[in-house]
């Protein structure tokens, strides 16, 4: 199932996703929010072991991801940390990636469906606000996508709602790059472990 297109809550919003390394990925997704196969989008992480499968880190970069996994953050770090290729187009005008890494009861079950790393998004039409609510996901679902794998969890999940914090990291040093929840915090985690706002 390595180029099957998923919708499945996050942490934060309804997220839409498939295999990393596949370019045809890529080319769907952006079909169907209506956006730029180059735009640069985020990659989903389960589990902290993954991190380590696909890319070389520092071990301050490993501790940082473990303790704000739960904040909502996307940490952006060198895309030459890649052990494997990633597809040249939607990264060719950056030199970095964007990792979330969400350890949670869906993300364990797609684990059996698709493999690690997702390359992950928000599921709506580009310009238009994430969703949040599993009725507004279904619809968007039948009436965009319906041949995509709605992944529907067991229990009721509950979404932040907001978007999730965005921070660059380079060397020691960390860019805010969108603001999301928790940031207070999130700064001092990233001070914690050395990391300096100077970029």
């Amino acid at each position: 199932m390595k180029s099957k297109i998923i919708i499945y809550p996050t942490d934060t919003v309804w997220g839409i996703g498939g295999n990393a390394y596949e370019r045809d990925v890529y080319l769907e997704i952006a079909s169907i929010k209506g956006t730029s196969p180059s735009k640069p989008l985020s990659l989903l992480f389960n589990n902290i072991n993954q991190l380590s499968e696909h890319l070389e880190l520092t071990d301050e970069i490993i501790d940082l991801f473990s303790d704000i996994r739960r904040l909502g953050v996307t940490i952006g770090v060198s895309k030459n940390a890649f052990l494997k290729t990633l597809p040249e187009a939607p990264f060719s005008e950056t030199d970095f990636v964007c990792i979330r890494l969400v350890e949670n009861a869906v993300t364990r079950d797609l684990e059996k469906i698709v493999e690690f790393p997702i390359i992950s998004t928000s599921l709506n039409k580009t310009g238009h606000e994430p969703i949040t609510e599993i009725e507004e996901a279904k619809d968007f679902w039948q009436k965009y996508c319906p041949d995509t794998l709605f992944i529907e969890p067991d229990e009721r999940v509950a979404l932040s709602g907001f978007s999730s914090t965005i921070i660059i990291i380079s060397a020691n040093e960390y860019k805010i790059v969108r603001r999301g929840s928790a940031l207070e915090e999130i700064i001092e985690k990233l001070e914690k472990y050395g990391f300096c706002g100077r970029l």
